[in-house]
């Protein structure tokens, strides 16, 4: 399960998908908002150009700037992805994927435009909102028992984000499957695939662009989230000074990077699968809809 944040914020479209003033029940949304992948750290390409830095990384990036991205996005709190590593092997460095780790072989149903051809199981599959509030979006929350959170308006609830809310909602949306279906569907991973395969073809589908906001298809059961990253920043090696999968010409914090001598950022989103959002956001009644009954007896 990946994660998302809104884009409205970044896009500055906030009154195009919000009402100013909450209906009688506390509704504000007017229609589907544009997604990003949810990323709270300063190496984020989308929080650095909103707070006017042209890059991430060096000693005048965004991840050593001392006003703000070392005092409030020196973070790895985000969605996560990437390919299978250290399922079998050891390390040679404790935490990184080195040594004779190999990760779980590419299962046949994970073919999809965007998904490489690298051989191993490679994560997340789908996504959901996860936000905490980096962008001004974050899950509102109440809980019974004690002192009840849950009376009022919801804008004083506690708030909150994480994959660990949108696992669970995905499970809910399985359930309507089940319930559509009458059955148990075992691994829904080799549906979503096959299901994504015919909404993306052989090079994407762009009217299924998550950044159309208010005007995406409604026929997407995937909405294709292709702006933004969830890189996050780093450092050298603890101990060692080794640099591992971290970009740092220069500065004290660098960022994710595929590649020690160049800016290869892990990851960025793009159209089809990515490792930020997988095959992306899910269109829960477009899902739900889409869902292979099964043969008449």
């Amino acid at each position: 399960m990946g994660g998302t944040d809104f884009g409205d914020t970044y896009a500055g479209s906030t009154g195009a998908y919000w009402n100013q003033v909450n209906t009688a029940s506390f509704g504000s949304a007017l229609s589907y908002v544009p997604e990003i992948p949810w990323n709270n750290s300063c190496a984020s390409e989308l929080i650095a150009n909103y707070h006017g830095f042209a890059v991430t990384y060096g000693a005048n990036g965004f991840c050593n700037d001392p006003v703000l991205g070392e005092v409030l996005y020196l973070s790895t709190i985000g969605g996560s992805g990437g390919p299978s590593g250290c399922a079998f092997g050891a390390p040679s460095l404790i935490g990184a994927v080195t040594g004779t780790c190999a990760g779980y072989p590419k299962p046949s149903w994970q073919v999809v435009p965007g998904n490489p051809n690298d051989g191993v199981r490679d994560l997340p599959d789908v996504s959901l909102f996860a936000a905490n509030g980096v962008w001004g979006h974050s899950y509102v929350l109440c809980f019974s028992g004690g002192t009840s959170s849950c009376q009022g308006d919801p804008s004083t609830w506690p708030r909150a984000g994480g994959t660990s809310f949108s696992a669970p909602i995905l499970a809910g949306i399985q359930a309507l499957i089940n319930q559509r279906t009458g059955d148990r569907q075992g691994n829904p991973n080799p549906v979503y695939y096959a299901l994504a395969r015919d909404q993306y073809g052989p090079t994407g589908n762009t009217a299924c662009d998550s950044t159309l906001g208010n005007g995406i298809a409604g026929n997407c059961i995937f909405n294709d989230v292709t702006q933004g990253d969830n890189n996050i920043n780093c450092v050298a090696y603890p101990n060692t000074g080794i640099l591992y999968n971290c970009y740092l010409p220069s500065g004290v914090n660098g960022v994710f990077s595929t590649a020690n001598t160049s800016y290869q950022p892990a990851y960025r989103a793009t159209p089809g699968w990515d490792f930020t959002t997988g095959l992306g956001t899910v269109n829960a009644f477009n899902l739900v809809m889409a869902w292979p009954l099964p043969p008449m007896p």
